[in-house]
């Protein structure tokens, strides 16, 4: 890992977390199922997982389970693959109470002006401390699929609003500039991509065009010329041949002349 790793969201979902056994077998209990945020601030603190048994046969109490950030080390198997593992050292901060987090994916997006952007679609964190490194909101799938998503600095996260009802979810809130951010991917975007490749490609074609053009072009006068050259031998010839004869006819009537 780099001296500074930064992770998404996305590349933590459904990441596998292995732990070592004292009799040295390697164990999975279970794999990520949402990030979770400190509502204090804009900083993931743990991780939920889903257990690997069914929880028809366990209970939803016991198929999933928390896990500091601070207990988990990134990590890669055999093939490459993006891994957590358990450090059987590590013990959770102090005074981290799980009541007091929230699930970042999915959360609503709104500005200092009460204008709402989207939905927390992914994220960047720190991984050393959990800190936001930048953010990408989605304003739904009809204006991904023609604009894309909206990507944010972390930086202009102001912090959350806390529901005061269960089922009222927590807000986002970010500064009034997030509405002028760009937006990265959709149709727009892959239609600029495809217009450059065709701008290129038509230059390209009009290039070799032109460089045939000139090619026909030089051709047709190296042709020109060597006709023209090839005439003007032909009547050189022709002018000296006629010039020989009669000076030789000449020459033989004086010779013979009385």
């Amino acid at each position: 890992m780099p001296a500074d790793p930064q992770i998404s969201l996305r590349e933590i979902y459904r990441v596998p977390v292995l732990t070592t056994k004292r009799n040295g077998k390697v164990k999975q209990i279970g794999r990520v199922d949402d990030v979770l945020f400190d509502l204090a601030e804009p900083r993931a603190v743990g991780f939920s997982l889903k257990r690997p048994w069914p929880a028809a046969l366990f209970g939803r109490r016991f198929s999933h389970r928390y896990l500091a950030r601070s207990v988990l080390v990134p990590a890669y198997d055999a093939e490459g693959a993006q891994i957590f593992t358990l450090d059987a050292q590590a013990r959770p901060p102090r005074g981290l109470d799980w009541e007091r987090t929230v699930i970042f994916y999915g959360l609503p997006v709104y500005t200092t002006d009460l204008q709402k952007l989207g939905k927390v679609s992914d994220a960047l964190i720190r991984w050393e401390d959990g800190t936001l490194a930048g953010l990408e909101v989605s304003a739904g799938v009809a204006s991904d699929a023609t604009l894309g998503k909206r990507t944010l600095p972390a930086s202009y996260v102001t912090g959350f609003v806390e529901a005061q009802q269960e089922e009222v979810p927590h807000v986002l809130v970010v500064d009034e500039r997030a509405k002028t951010c760009g937006y990265a991917g959709g149709l727009a975007s892959l239609a600029g991509k495809a217009s450059a490749r065709a701008n290129a490609a038509a230059e390209k074609a009009a290039v070799a065009t032109g460089v045939l053009a000139g090619k026909a072009i030089a051709g047709t006068q190296q042709a020109a010329k060597a006709a023209l050259d090839s005439e003007t031998a032909q009547a050189a010839k022709k002018r000296a041949r006629d010039m020989w004869q009669g000076f030789s006819e000449g020459y033989q009537e004086g010779r013979h002349s009385d």
